[in-house]
This record gives structure tokens, sequence and C-alpha cells, in this order.
């Protein structure tokens, strides 16, 4: 409750702006993306559309380490690693001491009821605000068209999202950037896989992780299935 009532006040705030077609047409835009690694993925055609609309727009993730490994080799954005969540009165300071200018879009991609979320829109400020839970919060602009997320996946949702804010509508698939040289894509090169799956049974969190039981089920069903496999595997153990 006491979380709620702190991320209340801080997203009382009132967009300056009512379009995205009244923003510049080199806009500042910030992706507020403190949450993990998998859900990054998932926000790639937010990326796309931004980019499509203002090809020399200045992108800004604003992650923290949990998926900065992921973000830093997203060749599309600029990045910025905020503190743990736990130590989100130390945001402010920080994006204070990172950015001197002006926020023109700030794109809500998670649930704002959550201070570490909420004090990034309070302190950045900014013209627009778009995005997820646009029914909840008045701080966040309502599309032009309302949408039904229900049985879509995560990039299928924000493509169509982004496409009920006026956007070209982009793809649904995401983008993964990695190392120069890195094994799976030289892998998925030498092999000249066209479909394949990227299979990870291992959640951040072992509530949301696959049991080993629930994992093996599910390869021997795209075997028997004839799935086209390729199974690459990474084990982490301590000594």
């Amino acid at each position: 409750m006491f979380k709620k009532f702190i991320s209340k006040i801080l997203n009382r705030r009132v967009n300056k702006l009512s379009s995205i077609n009244s923003l510049p047409n080199k806009p500042n835009v910030f992706i507020n993306a403190t949450f993990q690694i998998g859900d990054y993925l998932a926000i790639s055609p937010i990326i796309e559309a931004v980019k499509s609309k203002w090809p020399e727009s200045n992108v800004i993730v604003l992650c923290t380490k949990k998926n900065e490994d992921v973000v830093k080799y997203d060749k599309r954005v600029n990045y910025i690693c905020l503190p743990k969540d736990r130590e989100w009165y130390k945001y402010p300071s920080v994006l204070r001491d990172k950015i001197d200018f002006n926020a023109d879009l700030l794109i809500e991609v998670s649930s704002i009821e959550k201070p570490h979320r909420s004090i990034i829109g309070f302190t950045l400020n900014p013209d627009l605000t778009i995005g997820h839970d646009y029914e909840k919060h008045k701080c966040i602009q309502n599309p032009l068209v309302q949408l039904d997320n229900d049985n879509i996946s995560k990039p299928e949702y924000w493509s169509r999202l982004m496409g009920a804010y006026g956007f070209e509508q982009p793809s649904e698939k995401f983008k993964v950037f990695s190392k120069e040289n890195n094994k799976m894509e030289r892998l998925i090169n030498r092999e000249n896989l066209q479909d394949y799956l990227v299979f990870n049974p291992f959640a951040s969190r072992n509530s949301r992780s696959l049991s080993i039981n629930k994992s093996i089920d599910i390869l021997k069903k795209l075997k028997t299935d004839g799935f086209n496999c390729v199974f690459y595997f990474t084990f982490l153990y301590k000594k």
C-alpha cells in the first residue's frame, strides 16, 4: 500500500502535448525498461516504430543491471544504467547527472505503480508519455484505438499499441544484438537456419522457471512433432 501511495503522488503530472505528431523531428525518446532481460526483447517493436518515424531520434533506454548486458549491445539505442530498484530514491540524482536535455517522449512499458518506475516520469517530466496501463494513469496518454491484449504475445501487443498511437505499425518480431563472433550467431549461419526456436526455461526467479521435467516434456514434443531443432545449452554451476 505504501509503494502504491508513493507512486500515485509521483504520477500526478500532466502531458504538455497530446499527440506524437506534435513532437520535434529529432525527439529525445526515453524508454523505461527497468525490468528483466526477456521483457527487453519483447519491446523491440517499440524501438523499431520510433526509429521508423524519426530516424534521427535520440533513443535512451533506462535499465538496471538485470538487463544491461542485453541493452548495451543494442545498436539502435543509447542507455543509462540505474541503481537497483530498491534504491529508487537515487534515480533522480543519476538522471540529472547524465541528462542535460529535454525529455520529449517517455514510453512506459511496465506498470508504474512501483516507486522505481514512477520516479522516472516524475524526474524527467516529459512533454508526452505513452505506453502501458494508460487506463489506470492519467499521466499516460490514451492511444487513438483501444486494444484487447488477450492471447497475444508481448511483441505483438507492443506492435499493435505503437500502431494505435499513430506510428507505422512495426514488425511483431524482436531483434537481439550481441557481441561480434557470438557462438549462437555463428551456429545459425553455419547451419543456415531460417526458422528456429529459442528455448530458455530459466527465468530471473526460480518461481518463474520451468522445472527440468517440464522442459524435457517440451523438448520431447518438439522432437516428436518433427521440428528441425538444434539445441544449444549453457550450464552455470558453483564449485
